[in-house]
């Protein structure tokens, strides 16, 4: 049986968190989130040091994704407690970093101006 959900990270040492979607088989597989800074986190104080809670199931993974890209928020994303990057988040540099994220040293300069150009010419297409 195939697992579909939303889940929230916490590092019990910090309290910073983190908020991501997940499918597999096996509840137990110790997954706490893909994006780049939660797997530096958990490379830094150690898994002993972070719980994931699953905060709520799916049938499919559309309806998963969906839910993720409605939660996480500018609010999420720009918390400097949070270790979230992306808006609605997919990851990627599509345009859902926010100017706050950087300011708060949550990425580098590099990407972020990555983020930023693509940004300006996602809207440059628009116009």
């Amino acid at each position: 049986m195939k697992y579909f959900y939303f889940y929230r990270t916490l590092n019990l040492e910090t309290s910073e968190y983190y908020y991501g979607v997940h499918s597999t088989e096996n509840l137990e597989d110790s997954y706490f989130g893909s994006g780049k800074i939660i797997k530096r986190a958990v490379k830094k104080y150690g898994r002993d040091r972070f719980r994931r809670e699953v905060l709520k199931f799916f049938e499919n993974e559309a309806d998963m994704f969906s839910y993720e890209e409605f939660f996480i928020d500018k609010e999420i994303v720009e918390d400097i407690m949070s270790y979230n990057l992306a808006l609605g988040g997919r990851g990627g540099w599509e345009g859902r970093l926010t100017d706050e994220s950087y300011e708060k040293g949550k990425i580098s300069r590099n990407k972020y101006w990555r983020g930023f150009l693509q940004r300006r010419d996602k809207n440059l297409e628009v116009m």
